[in-house]
């Protein structure tokens, strides 16, 4: 764990950068790799956690009530 905190920034551009670096240079298409394993499924990810709260907001069926102090 002290590794990790130590060693944050560059361990998350080697995991999320280099490894698909690694994976295009390997397979031969190196850009091909960073675009659709770096770059889109990282967009992805981030639009499918971030629409829950909307999901959430929009199907939901629970009505508003005055007494909730939250």
């Amino acid at each position: 764990m002290r590794f990790q905190h130590k060693y944050f920034v560059p361990l998350m551009f080697l995991i999320g950068y280099g490894w698909p670096a690694l994976v295009g240079w390997y397979f031969g298409d190196f850009w091909g790799a960073m675009l659709w394993i770096g770059f889109v499924s990282r967009i992805y990810v981030w639009h499918a956690t971030w629409s829950i709260n909307s999901f959430a907001h929009w199907m939901g069926e629970r009505l508003y009530c005055d007494s909730i102090s939250a």
